[in-house]
């Protein structure tokens, strides 16, 4: 089944701001900021060891799967990643590789769960490894569909620490490059859907070594999708952060090509956020392809022919997948 965890994140922040707004949170706002101010939101450098890739579990004949949990110091750990890889035996250097996060969530992070895999399939099945990594600064209670701010504001932070995923996805790439060898260094790919695709985006601007950049539903604006006054008071530094995380205000600052999908009956992101992004970057002489479908939906639309789409951007950016052997008999 397609995720649902990008329509979930809309009801968590407006239930948010509900209650916050009726006065079901009670903590003192000078307190938190206090605390806040003195966890400062820099990020500390990881330091990490890789564990050796664990034992393969074959999630259909045609699928390899490896869970790895990566253990430091650091903003960023620890955290989980989930490799993929297409049955068969590869060369060294011989796949391309789509690193993708959990979407669902929105300034804060998030863990893997199953219903992200349905997105991850069809990267690997079309010939690419698959690396999912988790956000730090998940919920505790993920499922709930209301949060008042004292349980965002933890989440937040941590999130925040973690340079709003940006280090999670460079631990990532490193452990790609040093315990996958049959990932081509040249054909590192950031993927992502809703939430997930923002986060896409923002590893692209941030790490030199992303070759191209698929974004599926993303709300480029995070300044305007994150405003709050609350969280700022709350959190300070809070605003500026959302600035800094909005690929909408970092157009030139791409230096790789991005394709970005929207189906117009999305009920979750506006397609005006999406249409200011592609104007913004062709304007700016970006490589930017923007693929609009009439129907789909937030979700279904991602899976039924965005994905397809973003196969097809990758392998004209240079991508050679590998489709899967599997094993006879």
């Amino acid at each position: 089944m397609p995720s649902l965890k990008g329509v979930r994140f809309v009801q968590i922040i407006a239930s948010t701001l509900l209650l916050a707004a009726i006065g079901c949170e009670k903590k003192d706002a000078r307190t938190n900021s206090t605390a806040a101010a003195q966890d400062a939101v820099v990020p500390v450098a990881p330091q990490v060891a890789f564990p050796d890739r664990p034992a393969a579990r074959m999630v259909s004949p045609d699928v390899e799967f490896y869970v790895t949990r990566l253990d430091g110091a650091g903003a960023g750990l620890p955290m989980e990643v989930d490799l993929y890889l297409p049955a068969g035996r590869h060369e060294a250097k011989s796949l391309p590789c789509v690193l993708i996060a959990p979407a669902g969530t929105a300034m804060h992070g998030a863990v893997i769960d199953e219903s992200d895999r349905a997105e991850h399939y069809p990267y690997v099945r079309a010939g690419f490894a698959v690396v999912a990594y988790e956000l730090s600064g998940a919920l505790d209670d993920p499922q709930k569909t209301q949060h008042i701010y004292g349980e965002l504001v933890g989440p937040i932070r941590t999130f925040m620490k973690a340079d709003g995923g940006l280090i999670n996805g460079k631990i990532a790439i490193d452990y790609v490059l040093q315990k996958v060898p049959e990932v081509d260094p040249d054909q590192l790919f950031a993927c992502g859907h809703s939430s997930a695709a923002d986060i896409a985006l923002n590893l692209a601007l941030g790490d030199s070594r992303i070759h191209a950049c698929c974004a599926y539903a993303p709300r480029t604006d995070v300044e305007a999708w994150w405003n709050d006054p609350k969280l700022e008071q709350r959190v300070p530094g809070f605003n500026a952060f959302a600035t800094q995380k909005s690929p909408l205000r970092h157009v030139d600052a791409f230096n790789c090509p991005v394709y970005l999908f929207h189906a117009d009956d999305d009920s979750v992101v506006p397609l005006d956020d999406n249409q200011v992004f592609a104007d913004a970057m062709k304007a700016a002489g970006k490589q930017i392809t923007f693929q609009r479908v009439p129907k789909g939906g937030h979700t279904d639309s991602m899976i039924q022919q965005g994905i397809p789409g973003g196969i097809k951007f990758m392998e004209s950016n240079g991508a050679k997948p590998k489709p899967p052997v599997p094993a006879a008999g």
